[in-house]
């Protein structure tokens, strides 16, 4: 595959790096160094005064709008509390987070910097405990999804808006009409797969009384950033990066597309229930799932596995025909669609799901039993004392 930091579209001047922190009252910028991009970032480490690092972000292919919607749901969180991610800081003059300047390829945000190694990076070199990093990544997905929005949820964007990988434009028909109408696709065999997967993507998402919050919409392991080997936290999630998808919307959507990105190994293309077990335990220790979410956990993994490879076919069948070498990039994902259609597979990921149910509520019980039984007990020494 094709490493994100193989993909570059825009890169900077140092001038155009201080034209950028100025605009967010910082600079001159004292040390450059150009992060990992990809196709929706292009990130730079910059020193604006000694020992303080801040991260430049330009936001390639989003407009300002989007970019600064992006921006406000990191300050959002950050200000609830949730301090495993970057947070975006406030444009000098107060009017937002993100500004597109004249001359650059997109808007830009500036960003807290964040240390750690990528997970997936820190788990294929063996430095990490894999089961260990997918615990943390669970709990840190969790703590995101417990903030409150309902009060706010008028003035945040929502998946309708933008986000959770174009999750709105699967559910409006616009991802199906765009297959169904390049000449490149109309008649690929995979047009027909993504409108049956999708039928159960749009029927998931009229489901009634799903829960409701801040998802990060892209939780794979490459966006998150862990401690590393040498740290007393080695394996412990540092922060989660790279909110381009952030948005109110349905939380079990976010944990399965963790779940899609994080559990499958890369080495035979399998779901490896361990470490699934390890994600849902980490999760579901901070916030348990609904009854619906439960019941739905592996629609939302094939829906969640849709989104994304939709995307890799749209993007390299239709938008980027000239990259030819990624144009089956979309085959990896289908497999693991069609993997998660088998019964066998269905079956042990539900089982899997409704045990991480049963267990937390053993374990409630187990303290809800001892709680009372000290309380009997202490009333059985004061009955003593007291006879006495």
């Amino acid at each position: 595959g094709m490493a994100k930091s193989d993909v570059s579209v825009s890169a900077l001047s140092q001038g155009q790096v201080d034209a950028v922190l100025a605009e967010f009252g910082m600079g001159p910028s004292e040390a450059i160094r150009q992060l990992f991009g990809g196709y929706s970032g292009t990130n730079y480490a910059v020193r604006v005064e000694a020992q303080r690092w801040v991260c430049v972000k330009i936001c390639n292919g989003y407009s300002e709008d989007e970019a600064d919607a992006q921006g406000r749901l990191m300050d959002y969180v950050h200000h609830r509390g949730f301090r495993r991610a970057c947070t975006a800081l406030p444009l000098a003059d107060g009017t937002g987070f993100a500004r597109h300047l004249p001359g650059f390829p997109a808007p830009a945000l500036v960003l807290t910097f964040v240390q750690g190694v990528a997970a997936d990076k820190a788990i294929a070199d063996g430095g990490v405990d894999e089961l260990q990093v997918l615990h943390s990544v669970g709990a840190s997905l969790a703590q995101l999804h417990a903030i409150e929005v309902a009060p706010l949820q008028g003035e945040l964007r929502t998946f309708r808006d933008g986000g959770a990988c174009l999750l709105a434009d699967h559910c409006t028909g616009a991802c199906q009409k765009k297959i169904r109408g390049s000449p490149h696709t109309n008649n690929h065999p995979f047009a027909d797969f993504y409108d049956m997967i999708l039928a159960e993507l749009q029927n998931l998402m009229e489901l009634e009384g799903l829960p409701q919050g801040v998802i990060h919409g892209d939780c794979f392991l490459d966006n998150v950033l862990v401690y590393s080997r040498d740290s007393p936290r080695s394996g412990e999630v540092s922060a989660l990066v790279d909110f381009e998808d952030v948005c109110v919307g349905p939380l079990c959507f976010d944990l399965a597309a963790c779940a899609i990105g994080s559990c499958f190994r890369a080495s035979d293309n399998t779901l490896d229930l361990a470490r699934l077990r390890s994600l849902l335990r980490g999760y579901t220790e901070t916030r348990p799932l609904s009854p619906l979410e439960e019941t739905h956990f592996v629609g939302f993994m094939r829906a969640a596995l849709l989104c994304n490879c939709s995307w890799r076919f749209m993007n390299f069948n239709i938008d980027h025909r000239e990259v030819e070498e990624c144009r089956d990039a979309y085959v990896e994902l289908q497999s693991r669609i069609q993997a998660l259609r088998e019964q066998r597979i269905e079956e042990e990921v539900s089982l899997l799901v409704r045990r991480m149910g049963q267990s937390r509520s053993a374990r409630v019980l187990c303290r809800g039993v001892f709680a009372v039984a000290f309380l009997f007990a202490g009333w059985g020494v004061a009955i003593g004392c007291a006879a006495k």
